[in-house]
């Protein structure tokens, strides 16, 4: 682990102590942002025990800073892969497989969500980010819980209301208010009650915010709703059918975000801008 942090160490493979992990008492085996994850920390340490090195990949379990742990954690591939070479591949007739960091520069990569961010816009793959600056010239690639530690990963959507300084981030009927690097007091809390949306919407594809209205557009489906920031309610009329509203992007819409005075919609990993609702 990071080596200014001594949680725990562990000796090599080897004879009498080959292999044993000791652990640093005085740490906490909490998931907060103060404490560390036993889990994480462990299963980091076990890696060491088999035989396993660092790893420069920065979303693999053997990477050499502590990250923090989220709930739906799964094994890197190049973990794997790197343990297989050690020990041969699993005998299993169904080999396991395992998340991979994603490449920014990947043509063919698509995304979990997009959403501006205090000038910058900020792409979501999984467990990671990806922030592009117009001032740094090559993008920023990093793990969600770096930034917003308590944050899901793979999120659904997410939307900034630059006016009030938040970003909004969904996953399932949850909704993460964020405020820098901190969830607001409250939440998560459900689409529902925060929105008011009827209970058999489940999720949410995408949204937005056209600031200059204070409207929020969320996408459902092949559905979309609007969302009065100002009066915190839906408007009436809603939902109505993306195909009539938004011609030529199909009924389903992947990501959405405002950028300066254009909006960009993305249906399955491709784009149309400066794109308006009626």
């Amino acid at each position: 682990m990071d080596p200014t942090i001594k949680l725990a160490h562990t000796f090599p493979p080897g004879p009498r102590l080959g292999g044993d992990v000791h652990y640093d008492l005085d740490e906490s085996g909490q998931t907060t942002v103060r404490d560390f994850n036993l889990f994480y920390v462990t299963a980091h340490e076990l890696g060491h025990s088999l035989g396993l090195t660092h790893s420069s990949d920065i979303g693999a379990l053997m990477f050499p800073s502590y990250t923090w742990y989220t709930e739906d954690f799964v094994l890197n591939q190049e973990d794997i892969n790197r343990i297989q070479a050690l020990y041969g591949p699993s005998l299993n007739p169904i080999q396991p497989t395992g998340a991979t960091t994603p490449h920014p520069c990947d043509g063919d990569l698509t995304f979990d969500a997009i959403t501006t961010f205090r000038g910058e816009v900020i792409f979501f793959k999984g467990r990671f980010y990806i922030r592009v600056n117009r001032f740094i010239p090559e993008a920023e690639l990093n793990l969600i819980g770096i930034l917003w530690p308590n944050l899901p990963g793979k999120l659904d959507a997410a939307y900034e209301v630059s006016m009030i300084d938040q970003v909004r981030y969904f996953k399932g009927n949850k909704v993460w208010a964020v405020r820098e690097q901190s969830v607001l007091r409250g939440f998560p809390r459900d689409i529902h009650s925060f929105f008011g949306f009827p209970s058999d919407v489940t999720h949410i594809d995408a949204a937005v915010c056209e600031e200059e209205i204070g409207k929020t557009y969320f996408f459902v489906d092949h559905m979309y709703w609007r969302y009065d920031e100002n009066t915190r309610s839906m408007d009436p009329g809603y939902p109505r059918l993306i195909t009539e509203d938004f011609p030529g992007i199909g009924d389903k819409v992947d990501d959405v975000f405002q950028k300066g005075d254009k909006i960009s919609i993305s249906f399955t990993n491709q784009f149309n801008t400066d794109l308006t609702s009626e």
